[in-house]
């Protein structure tokens, strides 16, 4: 199953994230069976598709957005994105 949201583009720092919607976040801890440590996630931005990691940082669930998914958007900081979500049963691991 897939669940499709749209959200602000925020940005930490240097890096732009988005926060889900607190239904699709409370959908994402129920696929992935918890509610702490990151959640591998699968993204769908306007036709082009990214594997993510969906992380709790200072204090809230955090969707960054690199350059490639925000160009695929055409979208930056402060823009509306829409994104569509799925929970990816798999852990990402940096190589």
């Amino acid at each position: 199953m897939i669940k499709t949201f749209k959200a602000i583009i925020f940005k930490i720092g240097i890096n732009p994230y988005v926060l889900l919607p607190s239904s699709v976040l409370q959908w994402l801890f129920a696929q992935a069976d918890k509610d702490k440590g990151p959640i591998a996630v699968h993204l769908t931005i306007n036709k082009s598709s990214f594997a993510q990691t969906l992380v709790l940082y200072a204090g809230e669930w955090r969707l960054y957005l690199n350059m490639p998914m925000r160009k695929a958007a055409g979208k930056d900081v402060g823009d509306e994105i829409t994104i569509s979500i799925k929970q990816m049963k798999e852990v990402r691991h940096k190589d």
